[in-house]
């Protein structure tokens, strides 16, 4: 893995590929893994393979808010709150799910956070995500999640 040191808006983000495999060596989870320690911050944007639907998901866990009540990550023309659906919701975490499969915004969302960042708002304070990942972070990435679609991965 590769730890990769971003900065953006005065907040330092570390930013981790997610490439999760199983005993065949075949991607069950492919994303992105968002950490400040400074903001006490740990986001994960995964794409995986449920009841043969590519699902992408939005977790976060912060130990500085009492609730995390309300989470929305937007790009420049993605909004989540539009396409995924809130799953749990508690003191220090938040899930939430949404098919993006037959939709352009799932590969889109993914491709505009590496590009150009993106802006996570929790409980209405907003907080920028670095932009320009590195070639190194997005390229695997791109190599899990093309291995994660394929058709003989969602007949599992």
């Amino acid at each position: 893995m590769f730890s990769i040191q971003m900065s953006s808006a005065n907040n330092a983000w570390n930013v981790l590929p997610i490439i999760k495999l199983d005993e065949n060596k075949n991607p069950t989870r492919c994303g992105y893994l968002y950490e400040s320690k400074r903001l006490k911050l740990v986001l994960k944007i995964e794409k995986f393979v449920l009841n043969e639907h590519v699902m992408t998901s939005i977790s976060l866990e912060s130990p500085s808010y009492n609730y995390v009540g309300n989470v929305k990550i937007s790009t420049k023309t993605f909004d989540s709150s539009k396409e995924f659906k809130k799953i749990e919701s508690n003191e220090n975490q938040f899930l939430a799910i949404a098919d993006l499969e037959e939709s352009i915004s799932g590969g889109m969302f993914f491709y505009e956070l590496a590009i150009f960042g993106g802006i996570i708002n929790i409980n209405n304070k907003k907080f920028d995500l670095p932009s320009n990942l590195p070639r190194e972070t997005s390229a695997l990435y791109l190599n899990c999640a093309g291995d994660l679609i394929r058709p003989e991965n969602e007949k599992r």
